[in-house]
C-alpha cells in the first residue's frame, strides 16, 4: 500500500514536471514511511524516473489497484494535484479517469475537492477540529497523514484508541 501511494504521488507530480513543493511533499511522504535521508533520495530518484507522464492513466490505475477501494484516494489525488496551485490538462485527465473507478456523483466530487483544498491549508489541530465538525464524528486524532475518527459517545473513543495499541504521542485531538 505504501509503495502504491509513493508511486501514485510521483506519477501525479511528474504529469506536469515536479516542482519544489511537490518534491518536499514526496520526501515527507517517504520520511513518514521510516526511510532515512539516503534511502529517501534514492527512492525519489527511482520514483521520478519510473513513474513518468509517458505511462498511461489506465496503466497507472492498474498499478495502484490496492488504493482504489477507498474514496480517500480521490481526496489524496486532488491534494497532490492542487499542491502547486495549478492544475494541468494531464492532471485533470488523470483525475477524471480515477473518478470513473468510483460510484460518486459530480456533487460528491466537488465536495471532496472543496474539503481537500480547505484541509490542505490547516495545521494538525485545525484539521482535527474541521474533520470532527464536517464528518459529525465524536472524536478525532490526527498527525501527519494519519487520522483516526470515532462515532462513539463518552469515553469509549479514548478507550478504543488506547486498546488499539498504537502510539498517539504528538497527535492532535478534537472531541
Amino acid at each position: 500500500r505504501h509503495q502504491a501511494i509513493a508511486a501514485l504521488t510521483a506519477y501525479i507530480y511528474n504529469l506536469d514536471g515536479i516542482d519544489t513543493a511537490e518534491y518536499k511533499h514526496l520526501d515527507l511522504l517517504l520520511k513518514n514511511m521510516c526511510l532515512n535521508a539516503v534511502e529517501r533520495n534514492r527512492m525519489i530518484k527511482y520514483l521520478i524516473k519510473r513513474y513518468t507522464a509517458d505511462i498511461s492513466a489506465d496503466v497507472m490505475l492498474d498499478n495502484i489497484k490496492s488504493l482504489l477501494t477507498n474514496k480517500r484516494t480521490i481526496c489524496y489525488v486532488w491534494q497532490c494535484i492542487a499542491i502547486d496551485k495549478k492544475i494541468s490538462k494531464s492532471e485533470q485527465e488523470f483525475f477524471d479517469k480515477l473518478v470513473e473507478k468510483y460510484d460518486v456523483t459530480e456533487n460528491e466530487i466537488e465536495t471532496l475537492k472543496r474539503f481537500t483544498t480547505k484541509f490542505a491549508s490547516l495545521n494538525a489541530e485545525e484539521f482535527a477540529k474541521e474533520y470532527l465538525e464536517s464528518r459529525q464524528c465524536t472524536c478525532v486524532l490526527c498527525k501527519d497523514d494519519r487520522l483516526h475518527c470515532s462515532f462513539h459517545r463518552g469515553v469509549r473513543p479514548l478507550l478504543d484508541f488506547l486498546d488499539s495499541g498504537e502510539d498517539f504521542t504528538g497527535f492532535s485531538a478534537a472531541d
